[in-house]
């Protein structure tokens, strides 16, 4: 008669494991948890190791954070905010911009193109083109608007050996002015009465200048016979023809 053995069945008709064999399972099964982790990369920690992160203000690095495309557009900021702003720098200079045609360009259907605000709202400067270019084909527009809110200029422009500000226009008028009209090369000179000139000192002028003089009252019989220039001494004499009763006040104008 065959012997009966004191051990039963596991489930799956496998005697039962020694414990050497479940301490070896159990070792395995960590070796292959450890291998699935050095496989996988580490993720992205936000904020941390770089990257810009939405919705985030004031994250900062060391480098430069470079934009590169092939498309027509490097950087595109938009802001659908009531009074909101697509890009906002704020620096020494706030936004600088170098291109082989502009350095800056701002356009669209909103209320500005380019807003600055500083110091300087906006500066341009090139060796070699405009260092701010403004064109518009509006009626109504101007392709460069300037305007001073306080006693101060809107528009200014400065040249130390070329041209200030130029006026130009084919077909249209170059320059028109609404208000006064202040001149540095004008004044008024008076004549006494008893002379027949006066010298007008300190003036620049130049061989191309004309000097324009008119009489501010009247007494019969007198009038302006010429003014002579004194290019090389910056002066001009103005002459009557003859001596006036009372002293007399005489405009002058400088062109040219």
């Amino acid at each position: 008669m065959a012997e009966q053995s004191n051990e039963e069945a596991a489930p799956d008709g496998r005697g039962k494991r020694s414990r050497r064999e479940i301490l070896a399972g159990a070792a395995g099964a960590l070796g292959v948890i450890a291998a699935q982790t050095v496989g996988r990369a580490t993720p992205a920690q936000a904020g941390v190791d770089g990257d810009v992160v939405l919705g985030v203000d004031d994250q900062s690095t060391s480098g430069i954070t470079g934009v590169t495309t092939t498309d027509f557009s490097g950087l595109h900021g938009e802001s659908t905010y009531d009074g909101g702003t697509g890009v906002f720098g704020e620096g020494t200079y706030g936004l600088f911009g170098q291109g082989g045609t502009y350095g800056v360009y701002g356009g669209g259907g909103g209320t500005y193109g380019v807003y600055g605000n500083g110091g300087t709202g906006v500066y341009g400067q090139s060796a070699f083109a405009n260092g701010v270019f403004g064109q518009t084909s509006a009626n109504t527009a101007s392709g460069v608007y300037g305007q001073n809110d306080g006693t101060g200029v809107g528009v200014a422009g400065r040249s130390d050996n070329g041209t200030g500000v130029l006026a130009l226009s084919a077909n249209g008028t170059a320059l028109k002015v609404t208000g006064k009209a202040e001149f540095s090369r004008s004044g008024k000179a008076t004549i006494k009465a008893g002379n027949t000139s006066v010298v007008v000192n300190n003036v620049a002028l130049a061989s191309a200048s004309l000097v324009l003089a008119t009489l501010q009252q009247v007494q019969a019989g007198i009038y302006v016979a010429g003014v002579v220039p004194n290019v090389a001494n910056s002066k001009f004499s103005i002459r009557l023809n003859k001596p006036p009763t009372a002293n007399l006040n005489v405009a002058w104008f400088v062109v040219n």
